[in-house]
């Protein structure tokens, strides 16, 4: 079997002239604004608490709350 095809379909998400397929997610944009503006907000924040600032900006971008069942 000839994986090429199918790795450039599935493996890399592109198609077989190379481009890729899909879009970038729609709030990733949005994540990066927000955190820019929380660690502008906290200029002395150390690499932990940049992190936690992280987690709060992808919060504060979503647009919708997750499935639950």
């Amino acid at each position: 079997m000839e994986w090429e095809p199918y790795n450039l379909l599935f493996g890399q998400r592109k198609r077989p002239d190379g481009q890729k397929l899909g879009r970038p997610p729609a709030n990733a944009g949005k994540a990066a604004e927000i955190y820019k503006s929380l660690v502008a907000a906290e200029p002395g924040a150390d690499d932990h608490r940049r992190a936690v600032l992280r987690i709060e900006a992808q919060r504060q971008a979503r647009q919708s709350p997750p499935f639950s069942t």
